[in-house]
C-alpha cells in the first residue's frame, strides 16, 4: 500500500516543493510511514509513500526511473500476476522474487506503452511520466481497486491518491458539486468520474488519461471492460463450473495472501466470507500460518426488526465455521454501539466524504481495528460477492424475457420454483409478470408531470428541497441513468448492474484507503478478483440455480467446508441490527446540529431542514419490521446529515459537531 501524488505544469516552470506540495504532504502522511521520497525537474513533480504490506515491498524505491527509455513512474500497487509478468518481461524466477511490484510495472511501461496497463492483474493506481514524449499517463486498474484523483485546468495537472491532498494543492477550487451531492441523497452513483468537489475527478477503473505537456490536452481510453472478456460457458456442465469456479476461487484468494505480517479475514454467516475465509484458513495452515478471523456478533433479540429472509446475529454459524479450520483463530466482536452521528462526522471527514452505507462504517472499522490488534497488516472480505461467487441467479428471469431469452428465463423460474417450492405460475407471477408490472408502473409514475405515487413516496422520504428536485429534475434523471436503487429499470442483467455499481462507485476504495492510512491495514477481495469475474460473467446464470437452488454453485463449492446449516439456510445476515439503536443514540445531538444547519445558508439551500428535523422527532423505533421505516431512517436520513455535514464544514471551513457533544453532557 501506498499514497502518490504529484503535479505537471505544462510550461515547465520549476516547483517550488516546499509552498506548493508541503500542504499535501502532510495529509498524505499516514500512507506513507515507512518512506517518503520525491522526483522533481523541469515543471514535473511526483511523489511516492510507501506503507510495507508485502514481502517485496522492502526493495520498493520510488520514484522508479528507466533512464533509458525516458519513464519515471509513481504508484499504488500490488500486482497478482508478478510470475507471468517477470516471464513476459524475460526476468528469471530470482529476479521475480527480489524485485518490487514497481520494478515490473516499469518493466512493463517500458516494454507495453500505454498498453501495459491491459497486462496487469491486481490492485494499481499510478502515473507515468515520459520526458521524452512529454506526457504523462494516469491509470488505474481494472477493478478500481486503488482510489486516484486529479484536478486538470489550463496550466497543470496534479494527482493524488486522495480528494483532500488534490484540494491540498494551491489554487484547486473548493467548491462542492451540487450535482454529485444530490445524486448522493438519492443512491445515485451513475457518475464514475465526479466527486463531491467541483473540478477534482476521479478516474474511472480500466481506464488510462493521457496527459501532453506541450499541448495542455488530455485523453481518456477505457482497455477493459468485464463483460465480454472471457467466452460465455454455454455448453459447459454444472460439474464443470463448479470445478472452474472453485480453482479461481483458490487463486484469488492465494494472490492476496501475500504479506510481510499476519492475514486477518471478516467472517459472517455468509456463503462469500465463508468460501473466503475457508480457502485463506487452508492456505495459510499448510504454510503453518494462523488466520484471524473475527464475527461482529449482534444480540439475537434483534431478529424481530431486520428484513423478511434475514438474521441478525451471525456468531454461532461463524463459530462453527471458524472450529473447522484448525488455523483460525476467532474472535466475536460485540457490533459497535456509538451514535451515528459519530460515524457520520469520521466519513465526512475522511472517505472522500460520502459513503452510502454509513452505519455499515463502524461494522468495517470495528474489523480492521482488530486486524491491526493482531498484527495483521491485511484483511480479507467476501464484499462483491453478491454480483459474482454467489450470485443467485433467479432475480434476472425478467431482464431475459425482454432480452428474448425465454429458454434461460423458463430455467431460472423452474429453479425458483423448485428452490421454494411453490407452483411455476407463483414463481413466474413473482419474478417476471409482478416486475414488469412494477417497471411499466414506475415508467408512468416518473412520467406523470406531478409524478405517480412511486416518486410521491421516494420525495416523502428524501430530505431535499422541492424547487431543487423539480430543477434537476433528479427522479427522470435517475431512471434515465439506471442505477437509482429504488428507480432502477430491470432490463439489465443484475450481474452486470452489480458489477457496473461496485466498479463505478468510488465510495469503495475511498473507505478502504481511508482506513489503510489510518490503521495500517489492507483490505482485499477475492471475490472482486478479475478473473474470478470474468469467469463469473461468462457462466450462464441458470447454472447459479441448478437443482432448484439459489446460489447453487457457491452452496457446491463449499458442500463439507461449512455446517449444513449454513448451506441449508436462504437468510442471510443483517451487520446493523442494532441500527435503531443507534440513531436514538444520537437524535440529542442530530437536534443541536440542525439548529447548526439551519444557521448556514449552504445548507438551506439544498436540503429541507424543517423537514429532516421533523423526520428526527418522529423517530420511534417499530417492535416489528417496517420497510418504509427502514428506509426513511437507515437509508435517507443518514445520507441527508453526510451532505449537510459537508455543505456547512466547507461553508465555515470548521467542524460543524465542534461542541456539540459537550452541549448536552454526552461526548462523541
Amino acid at each position: 500500500m501506498s499514497g502518490i501524488y504529484g503535479m505537471v505544469r505544462f510550461d515547465q516552470r520549476p516547483i517550488d516543493a516546499d509552498s506548493e506540495v508541503g500542504g499535501v504532504r502532510r495529509i498524505m502522511t499516514p500512507w506513507g510511514p515507512d518512506r517518503r521520497t520525491e522526483q522533481s525537474r523541469a515543471g514535473v513533480l511526483l511523489g511516492h509513500l510507501l506503507r510495507r504490506i508485502t514481502p517485496e515491498d522492502a526493495s520498493d524505491r520510488q520514484p522508479a526511473t528507466d533512464h533509458e527509455a525516458g519513464l519515471t513512474l509513481v504508484a499504488d500497487l500490488r500486482l497478482d500476476n508478478r510470475e507471468d509478468l517477470a516471464a513476459a518481461l524475460d526476468m528469471s524466477p530470482a529476479e521475480c522474487a527480489a524485485a518490487p511490484d514497481s520494478a515490473l510495472l516499469l518493466g512493463a511501461c517500458v516494454r507495453w506503452g500505454e498498453r501495459a496497463w491491459e497486462h496487469l492483474v491486481g490492485a494499481c493506481a499510478g502515473a507515468v511520466w515520459d520526458a521524452r514524449r512529454q506526457y504523462l499517463v494516469l491509470a488505474r486498474d481494472a477493478m478500481g481497486e486503488r482510489p486516484l484523483y486529479y484536478h486538470l485546468d489550463a496550466r497543470r495537472i496534479v494527482f493524488a491518491s486522495a480528494v483532500r491532498a488534490v484540494l491540498a494543492f494551491p489554487d484547486v477550487p473548493r467548491r462542492l458539486n451540487e450535482i454529485v451531492l444530490l445524486d448522493h441523497l438519492l443512491l445515485n452513483w451513475s457518475d464514475p468520474e465526479a466527486t463531491a468537489q467541483q473540478g477534482i475527478l476521479r478516474l474511472p477503473p480500466g481506464c488510462t488519461l493521457t496527459v501532453s505537456a506541450a499541448h495542455g490536452t488530455a485523453q481518456q481510453r477505457c482497455y477493459y471492460t468485464a463483460c465480454g472478456s472471457a467466452p460465455e460457458l454455454r455448453r459447459a456442465t454444472q460439474d464443470t463450473c463448479v470445478e472452474a469456479l472453485r480453482e479461481a476461487l483458490e487463486r484469488a484468494v492465494h494472490r492476496r495472501t501475500r504479506s510481510a505480517a499476519a492475514v486477518a479475514s471478516h467472517l459472517s454467516a455468509g456463503l462469500d466470507s465463508a468460501a473466503v475465509t475457508c480457502a485463506a484458513a487452508r492456505q495459510l495452515g499448510a504454510r503453518n500460518l494462523p488466520l484471524y478471523a473475527v464475527t461482529l456478533g449482534t444480540p439475537a433479540d434483534q431478529d424481530g426488526v431486520v428484513p423478511h429472509g434475514r438474521f441478525a446475529d451471525e456468531a454461532p454459524l461463524a463459530a462453527q465455521v471458524a472450529n473447522r479450520h484448525p488455523a483460525i483463530h476467532h474472535a466475536v466482536l460485540p457490533f459497535p454501539a456509538s451514535p451515528l452521528l459519530e460515524d457520520l462526522a469520521a466519513i465526512t471527514t475522511g472517505a472522500g466524504g460520502l459513503i452510502p452505507i454509513a452505519y455499515g462504517y463502524a461494522t468495517y472499522r470495528a474489523t480492521i481495528e482488530h486486524a491491526a490488534r493482531c498484527s495483521a497488516n491485511v484483511l480479507l472480505g467476501g464484499f462483491a460477492g453478491n454480483a459474482t461467487f454467489s450470485s443467485g441467479g433467479e432475480y434476472g428471469a425478467v431482464c431475459y424475457v425482454y432480452r428474448g431469452l425465454w429458454r434461460t428465463a423458463f430455467a431460472l423460474v423452474l429453479g425458483h420454483a423448485r428452490a421454494r417450492p411453490m407452483p411455476l405460475w407463483r414463481s413466474f407471477a413473482s419474478l417476471v409478470a409482478y416486475q414488469m408490472i412494477k417497471a411499466a408502473a414506475l415508467r408512468l409514475s416518473i412520467s406523470l408531470p406531478r409524478g405517480g405515487p412511486a416518486v410521491h413516496g421516494l420525495r416523502d422520504v428524501v430530505a431535499i428541497r422541492p424547487e431543487v428536485l423539480a430543477r434537476h429534475d433528479l427522479f427522470r434523471r435517475a431512471y434515465r441513468r439506471g442505477t437509482l436503487q429504488f428507480l432502477s429499470g430491470v432490463h439489465q442483467e443484475p450481474r452486470g448492474r452489480l458489477l457496473a455499481m461496485v466498479r463505478r462507485s468510488g465510495w469503495w476504495p475511498d473507505m478502504w484507503y481511508g482506513f489503510k492510512a489510518t490503521l495500517g491495514v489492507e483490505v482485499r477481495d477475492p471475490l472482486a478478483d478479475r478473473g474470478l469475474v470474468e469467469l463469473c460473467l461468462s457462466i450462464p446464470p441458470e447454472r447459479f440455480m441448478a437443482g432448484g437452488r439459489s446460489r447453487a454453485l457457491a452452496r457446491a463449492i463449499l458442500a463439507g467446508q461449512v455446517p449444513a446449516e449454513l448451506l441449508a439456510d436462504r437468510r442471510r445476515g443483517f451487520q446493523s441490527a442494532n441500527w435503531m439503536a443507534r440513531f436514538q443514540a444520537g437524535i440529542p445531538l442530530m437536534l443541536l446540529l440542525l439548529e447548526r444547519f439551519k444557521r448556514s445558508p449552504a445548507v438551506c439551500d439544498l436540503l429541507d431542514v424543517p423537514k429532516l428535523e421533523a423526520l428526527v422527532r418522529a423517530f420511534v423505533p417499530p417492535v416489528t419490521w417496517d420497510h418504509p421505516f427502514f428506509e426513511r431512517y437507515y437509508l435517507f436520513t443518514p445520507l441527508a446529515f453526510q451532505v449537510g455535514l459537508l455543505l456547512a464544514r466547507q461553508e465555515s471551513g470548521g467542524d460543524p459537531v465542534d461542541g456539540l457533544a459537550g452541549s448536552i453532557g454526552n461526548p462523541l
